[in-house]
């Protein structure tokens, strides 16, 4: 999850409103068995110093933003099982994290 906003998907200034590898895992998902998937990326956003978000040569929120939103409109039972993990988001200026 931290290579994410390096990726040239998120560089591209196309208007991108989904992040898009939940559908992709979400497809393959058979019983819940991307469950241990998904909440550990959950987790690794959770852990992307804010601080830095935003700041030059830093990179961009808008993934880890999309990444929450997707999982939040496809995905609520799990993201709100790892809500604790986003917990330092809240405390964000709102200039740092992007809404999409």
């Amino acid at each position: 999850m931290e290579k994410v906003p390096q990726l040239e998907y998120f560089q591209s200034n196309t208007a991108i409103y989904q992040f898009p590898f939940i559908d992709a895992i979400l497809s393959v998902s058979k019983d819940n068995d991307m469950d241990p998937l998904i909440a550990a990326m959950i987790s690794l956003v959770g852990r992307v110093d804010v601080g830095r978000m935003g700041a030059r040569g830093e990179a961009s929120s808008r993934p880890y933003t999309l990444f929450i939103t997707t999982l939040a409109e496809k995905y609520p039972e799990l993201m709100v099982k790892h809500i604790s993990y986003l917990v330092p988001f809240l405390g964000v200026d709102v200039s740092c994290v992007e809404y999409v």
